[in-house]
């Protein structure tokens, strides 16, 4: 039997999604819709939740199956090795192109099928619909009309984050984006720093680089990201940070921030992170270490 897995988190399933899953269920005779299970993220609704708003819009006669840890285990565990993901940009591509290729390191038997999604939904992403239904604006073109009701029942929950006593030594989260010409153009505009290495490529092709590269701070800038919004999350107080600058970000570099708990102080309320920023091909570009004041129920 020619079975396929769509993993994902869905939180919730988006109309994107959902298109996926439809050309996914033509193409192979079985289809698993896997939703994501980690301890370490904060979702919007629960595995339950992200279960029933799936069912609801899918033929009966997909799957679905929750599974924690490696997608390649529980692969492994229904017998399949063919893994489907859909595909909104370019930048998303790469994301996933690193992704297929230590799935396949780790198990030579998998194999990733890339579904590009239609063009009207090149933008629309799980995460930018909880954003904008949080400002109560209207979402019905871009999730089925379940979700809709779910969303205006949620609504933002400020326990999207975790407190000093709910964080574990050793928890890490991540957030990785691609590094273009016109995110180092509006950084120089935004901050100043108009220094030519970043700006003019005459300039810079003299120099150790050998062409333009991005700022550092730009670089670090996404891992604010990941404390403020991941780890520990909403409500975190940035306290201190240092930064070691080991290597350059060059134009079209995905640089991924990743934060890792290091020590925590229940008492005074502290948490010491790792925070580190690696490219596509794991190369440290920034390390260094943050002390925060996690949010408080």
């Amino acid at each position: 039997m020619n079975k396929a897995v769509y993993p994902g988190k869905f939180d919730p399933i988006t109309n994107e999604t959902l298109n996926i899953i439809k050309r996914a269920n033509k193409l192979f005779d079985q289809l698993i819709i896997a939703i994501c299970i980690n301890k370490n993220i904060k979702y919007r609704f629960s595995p339950e939740e992200r279960k029933d708003m799936i069912l609801k819009n899918i033929s009966k006669e997909i799957k679905v199956e929750y599974y924690d840890g490696l997608i390649i285990d529980f692969m492994q565990k229904i017998n399949s090795n063919l893994i489907i993901k859909g595909l909104r940009s370019l930048s998303n591509f790469e994301l996933e192109f690193q992704k297929a290729q230590m799935n396949k390191k780790m198990d030579k038997n998998i194999e990733t099928i890339f579904l590009p999604c239609k063009s009207e939904y090149n933008y629309l992403s799980s995460g930018l619909v909880r954003e904008i239904s949080d400002f109560k604006v209207e979402v019905k073109d871009f999730v089925p009309e379940n979700v809709q009701e779910k969303l205006k029942q949620e609504g933002f929950k400020m326990e999207n984050f975790f407190t000093v006593d709910e964080m574990e030594i050793g928890q890490e989260a991540s957030f990785s984006k691609t590094i273009t010409e016109a995110d180092v153009t509006l950084y120089a505009g935004i901050t100043g720093d108009l220094n030519p290495a970043h700006i003019n490529e005459e300039f810079a092709k003299n120099t150790m680089f050998k062409g333009r590269i991005a700022h550092g701070m730009l670089g670090a800038g996404l891992i604010s990201a990941v404390l403020g919004t991941k780890l520990p999350g909403p409500g975190t107080i940035y306290i201190s940070q240092n930064l070691k600058f080991t290597a350059p970000v060059q134009f079209g570099d995905t640089v991924t921030a990743t934060v890792r708990v290091k020590s925590k102080d229940e008492e005074k309320n502290r948490v010491v992170m790792e925070t580190i920023c690696t490219t596509q091909d794991g190369k440290e570009v920034i390390t260094g270490e943050a002390v925060l004041m996690p949010p408080k129920k």
